[in-house]
């Protein structure tokens, strides 16, 4: 009701601003000058005859009638217009808090919004934060019946297929941000046994046929990149755009990606039959210049990975070149970034939850890893875990965050004492206060990740408990800090 009533008052407000802007100003209205300056609206009333000078600005006016205009307040009515657009805003807010933001969108506009706002198929806490327009299609097309009719689904593949006005079919944006969501959820329309059927499991009819033939027309298709710079020694890797294909004809039969690639100028080349990702030796000196061609194909068969001899013909072929170069380390490809409130983001949001929480829930979780100072910018830590000096275990984890959504999660987990004993070390030495972390940057973790520009560098290393304090100490300054309400 509160929402209501101030995304009302905003929207009267705005309309009576707007109006009193436009039209309270009017010539001889309550002693105002009854002609004025058509450009600085200097009282030109005694000015005499046509035509007349401004004796403030110079401005002459030929016709009466230029004089006698109403003067137009420009930036209250931009005041006005504002706060009638913040008015539907108030009435989005209880949605948001109830985690129900596109609840009442229609399905076409949660495509549109799709690559605006990309899904984490993996998100644990993925179907109770609704304020996404990936989650709130999932739901829908996981409940069906009536909430997602024949209709709806066959308009639903169908407008996917052409793309949105943020992403047109086909797109590295269309394929990186709709087409890899839709991979994740193309299996509620179909499965191995029964084929291509809608969500409420009836078989398809020849419209979903046709929507799904439309989509795979404009899938494939390869945008391979690499970086512009590789560190000598280290591998370099070419990702093909095209990810790891699951889409299948019928249901029955999987599409396989190969690549063949070549050095140019060297006897450097080979075969990858997956060709999603692959890494090419690097014994090349410091300044090289690598030209790299590259074939992709595109292979149908119902095995799970294909060899020489059973891949067949291919139903498709792409070639591309990429250039790189080789550069003496890894601070010539990714930036280092010092920030001391990424450090504080880690002492006091990322330590204190390390013995109770995994890495991947700690950070998808936790709304300080979205702030805008970690954006576009990559994480790779190594964080290591003593009793005083004794290491108990070493954790890997790698991250990004770009446009509020973070993104290449992965981590690794490496123990220093049997694995059943981890927690258990742990948890003493936190009673006993000897629980120290180490956090150190570590460049190379994300080297893989090739839209990874810049990366935090730094080392922290802390107690426990020291953490722990600074992180009650900063809330409870938060706290005061807030008004009362």
């Amino acid at each position: 009701m509160l929402w209501n009533t101030i995304a009302i008052t905003l929207l009267v407000v705005g309309i009576i601003t707007i109006l009193w802007s436009w039209f309270w100003d009017r010539p001889g209205r309550r002693g105002r000058p009854t002609n004025r300056c058509p450009k600085c609206w200097y009282d030109t009333t005694n000015a005499g005859d046509l035509p007349i000078t401004c004796p403030e600005c110079g401005k002459v006016s030929n016709f009466l009638k230029s004089t006698t205009r109403t003067r137009r307040h420009k930036r209250l009515a931009f005041f006005g217009l504002l706060l009638i657009i913040a008015s539907p805003i108030a009435l989005l807010t209880p949605l948001y808090q109830q985690g129900a933001l596109f609840a009442k969108a229609p399905n076409w506009m949660l495509i549109e919004l799709l690559p605006l706002f990309p899904t984490l198929q993996d998100d644990g806490n993925l179907f109770i934060t609704g304020n996404n327009p990936g989650v709130e299609l999932i739901t829908r097309i996981a409940i069906g019946e009536d909430r997602f009719t024949h209709d709806q689904a066959v308009d639903f593949i169908n407008r996917i297929a052409e793309g949105n006005i943020f992403a047109p079919p086909g797109s590295r944006a269309w394929q990186d941000t709709t087409a890899i969501w839709l991979r994740g959820q193309i299996f509620r329309f179909g499965n191995d046994s029964d084929g291509w059927h809608y969500p409420d499991n009836t078989p398809a009819d020849q419209e979903l046929l046709d929507a799904i033939a439309k989509l795979k027309a404009v899938l494939y298709k390869w945008y391979p990149e690499t970086r512009e710079g590789w560190p000598a020694g280290q591998m370099i890797l070419v990702r093909s755009g095209l990810g790891s294909p699951v889409w299948k004809d019928n249901y029955k039969q999987r599409e396989h990606q190969e690549v063949q690639w070549k050095v140019r100028g060297t006897n450097q080349s080979g075969t990858n039959f997956h060709g999603g990702y692959f890494a090419i030796p690097n014994d090349y000196p410091i300044g090289e210049q690598l030209t790299i061609d590259l074939t992709y194909r595109l292979y149908r068969s119902p095995l799970s990975q294909i060899t020489e001899e059973s891949k067949g013909e291919p139903i498709d072929e792409h070639h591309a070149v990429l250039k790189t170069k080789i550069v003496e380390s890894i601070d010539d490809v990714i930036r280092s970034v010092k920030s001391e409130a990424i450090e504080s983001i880690l002492i006091e949001e990322l330590i204190p939850s390390l013995p109770q929480e995994q890495i991947h829930t700690i950070v998808f979780q936790n709304p300080a890893f979205k702030q805008s100072i970690l954006k576009n910018i990559g994480m790779g830590l190594r964080i290591k875990l003593f009793d005083a000096d004794v290491p108990i275990v070493e954790y890997t984890p790698k991250w990004m965050c770009r446009k509020g959504n973070l993104s290449s999660m992965s981590s690794g987990q490496n123990e220093y004492v049997p694995l059943d004993e981890v927690e258990i070390r742990i948890q003493d030495a936190i009673s006993s206060g000897t629980l120290r972390v180490s956090i150190i940057s570590d460049h190379t973790m994300l080297l893989d990740t090739l839209d990874i520009k810049r990366a935090w560098t730094g080392s922290i290393d802390i107690r426990y408990t020291d953490a722990l304090k600074q992180s009650e100490d900063t809330k409870q300054a938060d706290g005061a800090s807030e008004p009362d309400e």
